[in-house]
């Protein structure tokens, strides 16, 4: 656990840095990344319930069950912020 603890500490910093690079974005069409990245955030946070619900039903082991939820929260955070951030790149500010 202790590799798997490492990288997930990794993964985390790069998801803080790329949160604060996209803050510093001057010039960004915020509007149409808050409306994309939110809905996917809803639907993503929905998938990654039943996914915990289904480790939780499996009686995953308290170490893999934690480091299975703060995979699934990266995931459930990552994925709608790069779709926010495909959609508005694209929009006139």
């Amino acid at each position: 656990m202790t590799v798997v603890s490492a990288l997930l500490g990794g993964a985390a910093v790069l998801l803080l840095a790329a949160v604060g690079l996209l803050a510093r974005t001057p010039a960004f069409a915020w509007r149409p990344f808050w409306l994309v990245a939110g809905w996917a955030l809803v639907g993503y946070l929905v998938i990654a319930g039943m996914i915990e619900f289904a480790f939780i039903r499996d009686h995953t082991p308290g170490p893999q069950l934690a480091a299975m939820s703060v995979m699934l929260g990266l995931f459930a955070i990552d994925v709608p912020l790069l779709l926010g951030f495909s959609v508005a790149r694209h929009q006139k500010v």
